[in-house]
């Protein structure tokens, strides 16, 4: 990993260290853990996961379906 980091020319703070650091999880990915998010773009429905642009009209059917949607 510290190769590939070190040849992608990223040079963000404290170098490949900053990248590298063993603090663990952020809240946010903790957070995704716990919502049981796996990808982006992720939204939920009721509940309801919807996955991927692919999903982004089926989000809206969902949401019309429900009288939710905004117009």
């Amino acid at each position: 990993m510290s190769a590939v980091v070190r040849t992608s020319g990223y040079a963000g703070r404290g170098g490949t260290a900053g990248l590298l650091s063993q603090r663990g999880p952020s809240k946010k990915t903790a957070h995704a853990e716990e919502d049981k998010v796996f990808g982006v773009p992720m939204f939920f429905v009721r509940d309801e996961p919807f996955w991927g642009n692919d999903r982004i009209d089926w989000v809206r059917k969902r949401l019309d379906d429900l009288e939710l949607r905004r117009r």
